[in-house]
Parts: structure tokens; C-alpha cells; sequence
């Protein structure tokens, strides 16, 4: 890590340990020549990134279990600054975006911290996100449910400014104020709670307000290889004729809705508004389920969220020309679930979800193929973030 590199909560201060991870003294030279004579978009790390990672890892107790700030002011004046300097690079994101592999896939993070820091872990290399081969996909739901929606939010954001082509964040179902703002359904796992127990009445709101200002930003699906569609929740339905579904989201008047979920009865936005539910609401159908002539049913979620089944897969993929889809939405015992002749793949990436003892898992599409890295939760967990003890995966 040459001194151009800055901060990084993922290097070991630990000389030995480095040595080990990085290989003979002439390794490091030759990394730190490369980076003295080819600059890359990293080079000047925004400060308003590595403000936030540090404040984060040295709240961090147990882990990352739990944090204590001695700060918390700043911590959320240092938040409100990183969401100012990460809006443009958002906004500059297509709302269907084309990546290539190698990609890490994640599924819902719901808050658990712990998780998120041991795959991220693990995946960079060298401690540095640029120098890792493989990008990075998140399927959404960073917020929610978990005991640290601020970090692993503020977490994510922070990378996605310091190496914005490596990292892409879709939107879930719960990057919506009418949802994360929901103290009601959710208590104290609700990400407004979060940020006004950690901030306080005012600062809290303001950070609760900023950073789902950047939520509608957040791209809403996106293909790998032209062969794999991945969204939060599920597909678009299909009303009959010419499919056009996918080049709805390319138009340059789709709009950037920061409610999806909205009781408001604003018919220019409704369509939209649809067609962005059926990608971060929508579930597979399970066997048996009534479905239309099309292959979509009612979901039990609530009015107007659909379940999809086989022929609406069938439909999809044969149109588009794609081999699976992938998507989150749905907690699985094991990390993943194979559905519709497992082409339709399912992962959740926190484990011992409200301590149901389910795994973690997180894939990688590389050369061709779909794995899968898994993270068991602890034997004794009853609360989200526990570690636990990794498979033999990496």
C-alpha cells in the first residue's frame, strides 16, 4: 500500500502479516513503483470518504458488532459532507447499467456490519478495492432490520466515491423513506430510529433526510455479460405484444422517484411507480400460486406487489436473450436458493437473520460460472452480526 493509497480499515498494522499477504519487500516496491507511475482514479482519495471509514473503525467494538462514538457530531456532520460528494457520481448513473465479469454479487445487508466488513474483507485485494480484478454488485437493502444500518450504509457510500467504477449499488425495497422511515413496523431496527438515537433529534433527521435523498439515484437493474439480469426484488410485468420492458428504464424521462411505495395519486408517475415496485418489491411464485395469463400473481406483501412464475421467466429470458436472473429480496437458510430450474437465484448476504441462524452468502460470476462464497452464523448467535465461522470458500 503506497503512500498515495491513504486510509484503509482493511490494512493490518500488523508489519509481519503484510509481509505474509503481500510477498517479498520487492512486491511492495514494485506496487508502490506502479502507483508513482500510473496514477489511477484513486490517487486523491476524497477526504470526505476516508473522514467516514475512520470514524467508523475506531467506533468499532467486538468486530464490528457494535460502536461507541466518542464524536457523534461528527460523525454525522462528516456523513452529511460524503453524501454531498457522493451525489454526482450517483446521478451520473444509468438506471440500467452493463457490467462484465468478474463480479462479486451481494444480496440484502439489512444493517449487519459484521457480515458485510468479512466478505469485504476478504474480497479486496491487498486492501485496496481498485487493485481487486473483480467488481462489485450490491442488490440493495444496506438499511433496516439490523443493528447497524447507519455504518454499513455510510460504509458503502464511502467506497462507491473512492473507486466509482469498481462498485455499483442497486436500490432495494428499503432505500425508501416511506419504508426506513417506518419506526412503527420496524422499532428500533428502523434506519430513522438508528440515526436519531445515534444523532440526536436534529442531526439525526438531517442525516436520515440526506442520505435517502441519494436513495432515488441508485440504479434499479443491471445485466452481466449481456446474459444475467439482476435486480433487487424481481422482473417487470408483462402485459402482452412487443418487449420493450428494458428499454423503458433507458428512456431519458424515467423518473427518479424518492418514494416507490407513495399514496399519492399522481397518474404521470404511476406507471413508473409500478414498474419500479415489480424490480425491488416482486417474489417468485410459490407452486401453486394463481397467476395470469402472463405468468404474474398477487403478492401477500401487500396491494399491488407481484409474485412472478415460470412463464413469466420463461417470457423474460427468451426475449432478452438471458440465461438467469438474479436477485435478493428473500432470506434463504444457506445464503442462496435456486428456483425455476435454477434459473432464477436467490441471495441474502446477512446471516442469522432476526436469529434465524441462516447463513451468509455472497457469488462470484467469473469465467463463465456462478459461484458461491458462504458465511455460517455462530453456533450460539441471537443477534445479527455475529461472525461465526467461515466454509473453506476462498
Amino acid at each position: 500500500m503506497g503512500s498515495s493509497a491513504g486510509f484503509d480499515p482493511f490494512v493490518t498494522a500488523d508489519a509481519g502479516a503484510e509481509q505474509d499477504l503481500l510477498g517479498t519487500e520487492s512486491t511492495i516496491l514494485r506496487i508502490r513503483d506502479i502507483e508513482a507511475a500510473e496514477p489511477h482514479e484513486d490517487t486523491h482519495r476524497p477526504i470526505e470518504a476516508t473522514t467516514v471509514l475512520h470514524m467508523i473503525m475506531e467506533a468499532a467494538v467486538d468486530g464490528g458488532r457494535e460502536f461507541v462514538y466518542q464524536r457523534p457530531r461528527e460523525y454525522a456532520s462528516a456523513i452529511l459532507q460524503l453524501c454531498r460528494a457522493v451525489r454526482p457520481v450517483l446521478e451520473r448513473e444509468p438506471l440500467l447499467k452493463r457490467l462484465s465479469s468478474p463480479l462479486y454479487v451481494f444480496g440484502d445487508i439489512h444493517g449487519n456490519f459484521c457480515d458485510l466488513y468479512t466478505f469485504m474483507k476478504n474480497i479486496i485485494s491487498f486492501g485496496e478495492l481498485n487493485y481487486t480484478a473483480a467488481d462489485l454488485l450490491f442488490l440493495g437493502d444496506y438499511v433496516d432490520r439490523g443493528t447497524c444500518s447507519v455504518e454499513c450504509i455510510t460504509f458503502l457510500l464511502a467506497y462507491k466515491l473512492l473507486s466509482p467504477t469498481k462498485m455499483t449499488l442497486l436500490r432495494g425495497n428499503h432505500e425508501s423513506p416511506e419504508v426506513n422511515g417506518d419506526v412503527a413496523t420496524y422499532g428500533t431496527v428502523s434506519f430513522r430510529h438508528q440515526c436519531l438515537m445515534l444523532f440526536g433529534e436534529d442531526a439525526g433527521v438531517k442525516v436520515w433526510r440526506e442520505v435517502n435523498s441519494l436513495f432515488r439515484h441508485l440504479t434499479l437493474s443491471v445485466i452481466v455479460d449481456e446474459r444475467i439480469f439482476c435486480s433487487h426484488g424481481g422482473i417487470p410485468q408483462y402485459y402482452g405484444g412487443p418487449d420493450s420492458r428494458l428499454d423503458i428504464l433507458d428512456k431519458p424521462g424515467f423518473p427518479r422517484l424518492e418514494e416507490v411505495q407513495s399514496g399519492s395519486a399522481d397518474s404521470d408517475t404511476k406507471e413508473y411507480r409500478q414498474f419500479v415496485s415489480d424490480l425491488l418489491w416482486s417474489d417468485p411464485a410459490e407452486t401453486g400460486s394463481s397467476l395470469n395469463e402472463h405468468g404474474f400473481g398477487a403478492n401477500p406483501r401487500g396491494p399491488g406487489i407481484k409474485t412472478f412464475g415460470k412463464r413469466a421467466v420463461d417470457t423474460f429470458l427468451a426475449n432478452h436473450n438471458f440465461d438467469y436472473i438474479v436477485r435478493a429480496h428473500q432470506e434463504k437458510s444457506n445464503g442462496l436458493r435456486l428456483s425455476d430450474s435454477a434459473r432464477v437465484i436467490t441471495i441474502f448476504s446477512s446471516s442469522d437473520y432476526g436469529g434465524h441462524q441462516n447463513s451468509a452468502g455472497v457469488l462470484l460470476i467469473s469465467k463463465g460460472k456462478i459461484r458461491m462464497a458462504i458465511k455460517d452464523p455462530a453456533s450460539n448467535a441471537h443477534t445479527y452480526g455475529h461472525e461465526g465461522n467461515r466454509r473453506n470458500v476462498w
